[in-house]
């Protein structure tokens, strides 16, 4: 045979101590009100490896027109005010691929994606012929968001010889101006009302002294 011991409060049966194999006797100490032990639970184990900087994936997209040939682009660290410094090195961080477009054929969408960790970066594009892409052609320099919308951080057609545009990663774009074509929603404190509280649900301070408590003993 078997017993069990049994804390009853609350609609929950906590078992206190229960056997079967014993010699002359058992015994169990507690107290009331029972409060059972929690479970043992082991830490979770920590990762030894360093966190790795954010990717964000940034994507260049070019339209080309009659002479792919004519085109280049590059993404280099920081802004763009050494350019005219002869002592400027640029840090390149990707480029167009090395004469690929060169074996294009006219009127062809080519698109690169690449990752950008945080900072400030230029992308330059350039035409060889200097008359741009246009009329026929056109670039876009986007991010590529989580949920897989694109985000334009620049884009163009009419150029000469070379366009630039600085950008910081994350990116953020410009919000729209709406000026007065909106009007202003009323504040939270003229359209929030208070809540009527039911005095059925106030609590009562006349607290009982003594709280009696469900037991019982299987055999």
């Amino acid at each position: 045979g078997t017993y069990s011991l049994i804390y009853i409060a609350g609609g929950a049966n906590d078992i206190i101590a229960e056997g079967g194999s014993f010699g002359d006797s058992d015994n169990v100490k507690f107290s009331i009100p029972y409060v059972p032990k929690s479970p043992t639970v082991s830490p979770a184990p920590t990762s030894s490896l360093v966190p790795t900087s954010k990717c964000y994936t940034v994507e260049v997209s070019l339209e080309f027109g009659q002479n792919p040939s004519e085109s280049m682009w590059v993404v280099v660290e920081g802004d763009a005010d050494g350019i005219n410094n002869d002592d400027w090195i640029p840090v390149v961080v990707m480029e167009s691929p090395s004469s690929y477009y060169n074996t294009l054929p006219s009127f062809t969408v080519d698109v690169q994606t690449f990752c950008l960790s945080e900072g400030e970066f230029t992308f330059f594009i350039v035409d060889d012929a200097g008359d741009g892409m246009g009329p026929e052609g056109s670039y876009t320099l986007s991010l590529i968001q989580s949920n897989g919308s694109n985000t334009i951080i620049a884009q163009g057609s009419s150029f000469l010889s070379l366009e630039s545009t600085t950008f910081v990663i994350p990116f953020v774009s410009s919000p729209l101006n709406f000026d007065d074509q909106l009007t202003p929603s009323p504040s939270a404190a003229e359209t929030l009302q208070p809540t009527p509280i039911d005095s059925n649900l106030v609590p009562s301070t006349n607290a009982p002294s003594k709280t009696c408590v469900g037991m019982q003993v299987t055999l």
